[in-house]
């Protein structure tokens, strides 16, 4: 898209928007009901989507400052986390979060707020850091942001075709909601609600873990084309490919192995919610010792129906260690004990065929919603280009 800037007017951000200022130390908090943290907010997003009760969540003693309906709400600390909102409703914040309001007379009320998810505005922000212990960002190094303001009929317009992309993925998102609810129910009707027979997982397939090559040998990991799988690596859920490799020796010396294509991989241990994931290759490959695999059995399992029960089974596998967020591992002992549902592979492919059918419909509305948002952030970025 072409823009002709011919007619646009230099500005800073101080010059279309006033800062408000409306504290209440004593009555903030039983005057409204909710407030808003930066956690509360997403990255690139103007929209409130979660928040925090005063009636049965802490209130920070900081959180005094009241925010209104159209303000944008901008925290001035780590301004790296691009996180801004359009208020959506009345509420209170904390006292480092600039209250925004756009001098109407100046500036589309709609145009104002997407410019707050610019590169530009974002490059300008982070370069004004100051502070190493709380880094954050001063509001006169804010306001004086400069950018080319269009006339305001331009604006409108522009407003109207960012907007229209933002409500696009907007619905795209409660699209994918949607479907990963059905995807849900599927799961609980043909593997948590399952009432027949079961088999222990050690009694019909091979498993094995991997291991790491000598870090200190070069020989093991330079110039290396064999595919080396990390734990982290199984977040992608089907593997075609991952960032490490090793060499023939790397894998000659040390306890990792190849995987064959269709190995059911899960992840032993590992960061945040890593451990318990559960992957299934689409490549021949090695992993690491955080790493386990289940391998091929396809005269009595189908890769992908074991792949899809086991993914189903994240939160068992979180609790068998004892707590969910327990730093205790899983082992090759305790995944031999799992049971898997012993059905025929008829009955096995139904299965997969209906999950399946709704994990490409997420897959392609995931697509769609990354392809939107690109249109749109390289709008943005022209418009409001430094």
């Amino acid at each position: 898209m072409n823009i002709d800037k011919s007619s646009w007017q230099p500005v800073t951000l101080g010059n279309i928007c006033t800062k408000k200022e409306e504290n209440d130390r004593e009555n903030a908090s039983s005057n409204f009901d909710r407030f808003l943290k930066v956690e509360h907010l997403d990255a690139d997003s103007l929209h409130i989507k979660r928040w925090g009760e005063i009636v049965k969540d802490e209130l920070p003693p900081t959180f005094y400052k009241i925010f209104r309906k159209g303000q944008v709400l901008y925290p001035t600390r780590n301004p790296h986390l691009r996180r801004v909102a359009l208020a959506s409703f009345d509420g209170i914040c904390g006292e480092k979060t600039l209250t925004l309001e756009a001098n109407n007379e100046l500036v589309d009320e709609q145009f104002f707020p997407q410019l707050f998810l610019s590169h530009s505005f974002y490059s300008h922000t982070t370069s004004a850091i100051v502070g190493s212990t709380n880094p954050h960002v001063r509001w006169r190094d804010v306001a004086d942001f400069k950018i080319l303001l269009p006339p305001k009929d331009q604006q409108a317009k522009l407003a109207e075709l960012l907007w229209a992309a933002d409500e696009t993925i907007e619905r795209l998102e409660e699209l994918m909601k949607s479907e990963l609810i059905v995807k849900d129910c599927l799961r609980k009707v043909f593997f948590k609600d399952y009432k027949g027979k079961f088999v222990k997982a050690g009694t019909i397939f091979k498993l094995t873990a991997g291991g790491t090559p000598s870090t200190s040998e070069r020989r093991y990991w330079e110039n290396g084309s064999i595919k080396w799988m990390a734990s982290g690596d199984v977040h992608k859920k089907r593997i075609y490919d991952v960032e490490g490799r090793i060499t023939e020796d790397g894998l000659n010396n040390s306890s990792t192995k190849i995987l064959p294509e269709n190995s059911v991989v899960i992840a032993l241990a590992g960061q945040g919610k890593t451990k318990g994931t559960v992957a299934i290759t689409k490549v021949e490959l090695c992993t690491n010792q955080s790493v386990a695999a289940f391998l091929p059995n396809k005269q009595l399992f189908l890769p992908e129906f074991l792949f899809h029960y086991l993914d189903s089974k994240y939160d068992d596998f979180r609790e068998m260690t004892g707590d969910s967020n327990s730093r205790t591992g899983l082992n090759l002992a305790i995944l031999k004990e799992i049971q898997v549902p012993n059905l025929t592979i008829l009955e096995q492919e139904a299965i997969v065929t209906r999950i399946n059918i709704v994990e490409d419909c997420i897959l392609e509305i995931g697509n769609q919603i990354s392809k939107t948002q690109l249109i749109k952030k390289q709008l943005i970025n022209q418009i409001f280009s430094a």
